[in-house]
């Protein structure tokens, strides 16, 4: 126990290293990692949107309007494209793709930072920041979209920052803090609709703020000059971020809305298998969203997440008044994460591919879980005499530490398909879990498949049939002399090979298998050899 109280000297002493090591050694981390992903189904149309609204920004082009994707958010897409034109990259499809998973991951790399302050300003501790911020790291479906996923990534990263703001903006209460903010959330807001959320939180807040000092006049004077800042910067930064609304911005921004409201599926009626039954992404119980968190998220989280839900809905129903003026960010952790849930649920949004498009919650769900875990030792360490409280909190401690290997360990063994990830509520392993839940559904591992098949079957050129858009798209991940020796067939029984990524189609083949990639007993993708008579 002396060791233990003699580390945590040095360590206080020594923090700030620590916290410079911890952040150096993730980047390298991510600057080893982001060359090992492939390309998600969305992004090769993702990339041709970004090009399009160039296009209308440069030279009038009015194709970006004509585009299936115009009312998505533009500001990432557009920060990419205009990256890749920078860099002169064009020319190279491999580099362009690598280029996203950098940058993303880079936008991901800074939102971790911001996520360290935020709790270190709310638990008034580094050790409990870290630990934050190392619980949103080692989440393995969040870690593997980190480097590729373009559309949800950006949006969970810049929620992080726009929280940020928001926070400072309700404590500083000046004029420049209220601009920065505004600035934030109008990015945030143009990279998805969704990001509304925010500003309606910020104004909520400024008017309890307003109710709680309503007798200080020149508090009212100030609340109400930042107040008009910021809605008087953000709804033109708005309109400045979204091309599509500058010819006319409410009639674009209601059809956006109602976008996200109502998204139209142009796929399979059966789009979605959840709990071993295909069903229509147009009606998705209501539970969807909350079933895919609770099985593809460390359970240690899932428990400190109840436990801070429990402690905060505590105190607020006891002392209303006082959690407000004491513990308000505790209600801001509860509005991000229950507000966005309930409204999908409540306006029956179509949703698919998992929880991806709710990711954008996941760091409150780790902030009421850090909630309930300090909540949790101080009431320990009020029930226990000093030793016993020590030795209890070194046990939790020890317990944590050795669930966050068991995550840790999944995620270096089979990297990069961290995105396949589930815990024990979903089955034993992710083999059970395939014939529940989607695996690989963006197919990111077709890149692999393909990588082998060239290496190993040394012909000129290789039939190839693919069952769906990314088995094709992953192809531009290859330098362009392999990718030549590749043929695409429209018919299987034209190939010599057929790949899949089992998606709407979770059984086995009884084409002879060349290739599969094996994720916890799980064929996530396979490579057949197509038998011909």
């Amino acid at each position: 126990m002396k060791v233990l109280i003699s580390l945590n000297s040095l360590l206080e002493k020594k923090y700030r290293l620590v916290e410079v090591f911890f952040f150096l050694a993730y980047l390298i981390v991510g600057l080893f990692a982001f060359k090992d992903y492939g390309i998600p189904w969305d992004d090769v149309w993702d990339r041709g949107y970004g090009l399009s609204l160039l296009n209308h920004i440069m030279n009038n082009d009015m194709m970006a309007f004509d585009h299936k994707d115009k009312y998505y958010g533009p500001v990432f897409q557009l920060i990419l494209i205009v990256g890749e034109r920078a860099l002169n990259l064009t020319k190279n499809s491999r580099v362009v793709y690598l280029m996203r998973h950098l940058a993303t991951f880079l936008l991901f790399y800074l939102s971790v930072f911001f996520f360290n302050l935020i709790c270190k300003q709310r638990f008034k501790s580094w050790k409990i920041a870290l630990l934050g911020s190392l619980m949103l790291i080692i989440s393995p479906r969040i870690f593997a979209h980190s480097f590729y996923n373009t559309k949800d990534i950006p949006f969970l990263s810049v929620m992080i920052v726009s929280v940020y703001t928001m926070i400072r903006c309700l404590d500083k209460k000046t004029s420049s803090m209220a601009f920065v903010h505004a600035l934030i959330c109008a990015l945030l807001v143009d990279i998805r609709i969704a990001g509304v959320i925010i500003p309606f939180i910020t104004i909520l807040f400024l008017v309890l703020e307003l109710v709680k000092i309503r007798k200080a006049k020149t508090a009212l004077k100030k609340i109400i000059k930042i107040s008009l800042v910021y809605v008087m910067f953000l709804i033109p930064l708005i309109v400045l971020f979204r091309p599509i609304l500058w010819a006319d911005p409410i009639y674009h921004f209601h059809e956006a809305f109602q976008l996200m409201s109502h998204f139209s599926w142009e796929g399979s009626p059966l789009a979605c298998l959840y709990m071993g039954k295909f069903i229509d992404a147009k009606s998705v119980p209501w539970h969807y969203i909350p079933v895919w968190i609770l099985v593809t998220t460390p359970i240690f989280y899932i428990v400190c997440f109840f436990a801070g839900c429990f402690f905060i809905m505590k105190e607020l129903i006891r002392k209303p008044i006082t959690t407000y003026i004491y513990r308000r960010d505790d209600l801001i952790w509860l509005l991000w994460f229950f507000l966005p849930l309930l409204s999908v649920i409540l306006l029956k949004s179509v949703l698919y591919d998992a929880w991806r498009h709710m990711f954008f919650i996941y760091p409150a769900f780790i902030m009421i879980g850090l909630v309930g875990l300090t909540f949790f030792i101080k009431y320990v360490k009020s029930k226990f005499s000093v030793k016993r409280y020590r030795g209890i909190i070194t046990i939790i401690a020890i317990v944590a530490l050795f669930y966050q290997l068991h995550v840790l360990q999944f995620m270096i063994k089979y990297h990069p398909f961290q995105n396949v990830y589930f815990n024990r509520l979903a089955g034993r392993n992710v083999k059970e879990a395939k014939s529940k839940f989607e695996l690989d559904y963006w197919g990111t591992s077709y890149r692999q498949g393909l990588e082998y098949l060239l290496e190993n079957d040394k012909r000129l050129l290789i039939k190839i049939y693919a069952k769906n858009v990314p088995g094709l798209n992953n192809a531009r991940m290859l330098n362009s002399k392999d990718r030549q020796r590749l043929v695409y067939v429209k018919n299987i029984d034209d190939a010599d090979y057929f790949i899949d990524n089992y998606r709407w189609h979770p059984q086995d083949y009884a084409y002879e298998e060349y290739y599969s990639i094996v994720v916890d007993q799980a064929k996530i993708m396979s490579l057949l050899r197509v038998n011909k008579k």
